[in-house]
């Protein structure tokens, strides 16, 4: 590792001794990217009470009682997922209102499809 790694963060964690008290077991599996998620639909968890206020959408998460707030981008996303759509449809209907490049909402739209799904408020199924 250089030491400009080392300055950023990158690189592996520095050894604790062993003392951590995570486990291999409560390490999350990682994420399904969007690119693979293309056979995937997701759609507004049917658990989470939610309203429009003005230009956000604030939604009420299931379990953790949080509130999350979704605004511009995110309150379209929301209002487009009101139906089972698949990450694709997702990618182009935002490029086209935002009038940008599909790539770039692809790059964009995958951390928060990830996160939205994590945090319980966006169910995703396979599609059919």
């Amino acid at each position: 590792m250089t030491e400009l790694q080392s300055r950023a963060g990158w690189g592996p964690e520095p050894d604790t001794g062993g003392s951590s008290a995570t486990s291999a077991a409560s390490v999350p599996a990682p994420r399904r990217q969007t690119a693979e998620a293309e056979e995937w639909r997701f759609s507004r968890s049917s658990q989470v009470l939610w309203r429009h206020n003005g230009q956000a959408v604030v939604c009420l998460m299931p379990h953790s009682g949080g509130v999350l707030t979704l605004h511009g981008a995110g309150a379209l996303l929301w209002d487009l997922l009101s139906q089972p759509r698949t990450a694709a449809d997702l990618v182009h209907r935002l490029a086209s209102v935002f009038s940008v490049g599909v790539e770039t909402v692809r790059l964009d739209l995958d951390p928060v499809l990830n996160r939205l799904v994590d945090l319980e408020v966006v169910d995703s199924v396979p599609a059919a």
